[in-house]
């Protein structure tokens, strides 16, 4: 299913609250369903520590919000269920005392393990979880059939089972489309300069030369000596795609922050990587930047052939395509420059699924399945057939990742008219990965490290891209974990503490925007 559509509505919904009591959200998620829940531990479920000092940011289709302990309270609830950990944030607004919005993650259901350092994907509407699939709920935020997404523990801290500290950024899709993305930081000390978010993961689908969401970035000083901005950069291997939209931290830096607007416009295809660096008086303080430019290209070319004499044939060329679908069915969608959208819904009967061939319709049900409409025009089909060139699927779901068909669709009226063309959703002439990088370690001493790795001889190899954990779980995502390179060397040095494990990972990527498997390497403590 398409991660987010690059044709987005003018305007959506901004932070849609329902009227629940806090003590109401707080109990539906200690009381999980089916579930025995253990506060851990016994008179500790809601950890005080945590919920002292705090930075929790959103930005997406449904806009972007802000709470600290200047507007805001939260109560945080872990409960240890019976085979995985959910941890539930509550946040009530000050001012009026009604909810705002609850973010709960829930570790692998049935794993038997706690949150831990790692990258939780193909995450499930909490409370629905197929067995083996972390869970991810954001409430109050958007009018949301279903959710899905994933989330990363960029770090956690306990005291006992009890969490004090925890740093999760997350991306949470409203009905498989609509995304809300951001970052939570609960219980660690307050710096004197605070930037919110630090890490900035942007959906993946934006094709090259297109905007994504912009993402206002707040700087704040928490101290009675606040700092003065100097400068507002961005700076990194892809600081070209990420641009300053708008800036309004000149000067100095009070208790209510200002904001720096960041946008994202790929350059091309695959993983991008920059640092947004906020320069001070004080020192600087830096945002991660990570974003996908999409891969292949989405379209459709249509010709209609008008029997109506007075009407001309029109021949359509529509850039802006979107689809979703599955094994069993497809729905797709583009738009004219004027606005008006194309939609196609194609099916099989039960049992069976999409894959390369020729498809043809029958009155009688027991051949394709198809719905083609032009704005509210509906086709009254009486003979289609679909030629499908090239079709793939992807992740625990077989959510359509990539498509290629011909169509031959006739449409039955007092003038009739037949629509042909091609419709391609991440459509490439390229869709093999390069191989993975090989040789990767990691050499260590003291807070000092540097990964190595021989690159793979890939003609169209267009870098590679290292990133680490300090934890034992390697980074399972091209935007997870620290960047440590990006680039086409083969070595880079890194900062990391001594007295923690490394975990940490290498791609390899082409200019189609191809993503190797990855290589992985754990390295113990240094001392």
């Amino acid at each position: 299913m398409t991660r987010r559509h690059t044709l987005r509505p003018a305007r959506l919904l901004r932070h849609l609250f329902s009227l629940r009591r806090r003590a109401a959200a707080v109990l539906a998620a200690v009381l999980t369903a089916g579930a025995l829940v253990v506060a851990v531990p016994a008179g500790s479920a809601s950890a005080r520590a945590v919920e002292d000092t705090f930075a929790i940011s959103m930005s997406g289709a449904f806009g972007n919000a802000w709470y600290t302990p200047d507007d805001s309270w939260i109560s945080v609830t872990q409960s240890n269920q019976t085979g995985q950990q959910v941890l539930s944030v509550a946040v009530t607004s000050q001012s009026s005392g009604l909810p705002l919005t609850t973010l709960t993650f829930q570790s692998r259901k049935n794993s038997g393990q706690y949150l831990d350092v790692g990258y939780y994907g193909d995450a499930q509407r909490y409370q629905f979880t197929d067995p083996g699939r972390p869970g991810i709920s954001v409430g109050q935020v958007g009018f949301c059939n279903d959710q899905s997404g994933d989330f990363e523990v960029r770090d956690i801290r306990r005291s006992g089972l009890s969490i004090t500290a925890v740093w999760i950024t997350f991306q949470r899709y409203c009905d498989g489309q609509s995304p809300e993305f951001g970052e939570l930081r609960l219980g660690y000390p307050t710096d004197p300069t605070e930037v919110s978010p630090e890490v900035v993961r942007w959906p993946s689908g934006t094709y090259p030369g297109l905007d994504s969401y912009d993402v206002p970035v707040r700087v704040r000083s928490t101290t009675a000596t606040p700092a003065d901005v100097t400068g507002v950069s961005v700076v990194g291997p892809d600081a070209a795609d990420f641009a300053v939209r708008s800036d309004d931290c000149g000067g100095t830096l009070t208790s209510d922050g200002c904001d720096i607007t960041v946008g994202f416009t790929p350059g091309g295809p695959g993983p991008r990587t920059a640092q947004l660096k906020v320069a001070t008086s004080q020192g600087d303080v830096t945002t991660s930047l990570d974003g996908s430019g999409a891969l292949g290209t989405s379209q459709w070319a249509l010709a209609i052939d008008h029997e109506d004499p007075t009407r001309p044939d029109e021949q359509l060329d529509l850039p802006y395509a979107v689809a979703k679908g599955s094994p069993y069915t497809i729905q797709a969608q583009a738009a004219e420059p004027d606005g008006t959208f194309w939609n196609a819904d194609l099916s099989l009967p039960t049992g069976q699924t999409f894959t390369t061939g020729t498809y043809t319709w029958a009155a009688d049900g027991t051949g394709l399945r198809i719905q083609l409409a032009r704005g509210n025009a509906g086709c009254e089909v009486d003979n289609a057939s679909i030629t499908v060139t090239d079709i793939a699927f992807t992740g625990p779901d077989q959510d359509l990742s990539r498509l290629t068909m011909d169509m031959d669709v006739h449409c039955h009226a007092s003038y009739s008219d037949t629509v042909t063309g091609t419709f391609a959703f991440h459509a490439s002439d390229d869709v093999t990965p390069p191989a993975a990088p090989t040789a990767f370690t990691v050499t260590r001493s003291g807070d000092q490290a540097t990964a190595a790795w021989q690159n793979p001889g890939d003609s169209d190899l267009a870098g590679v891209l290292v990133r680490w954990y300090s934890g034992t779980v390697p980074p399972g995502a091209t935007d997870a974990g620290e960047e440590v390179y990006s680039g086409t060397g083969s070595s880079a040095a890194f900062t990391a503490p001594g007295t923690l494990p490394v975990a940490a990972t290498v791609w390899a990527y082409d200019s189609h925007g191809n993503v190797s498997a990855p290589a992985t390497v754990l390295v113990a403590p240094a001392s």
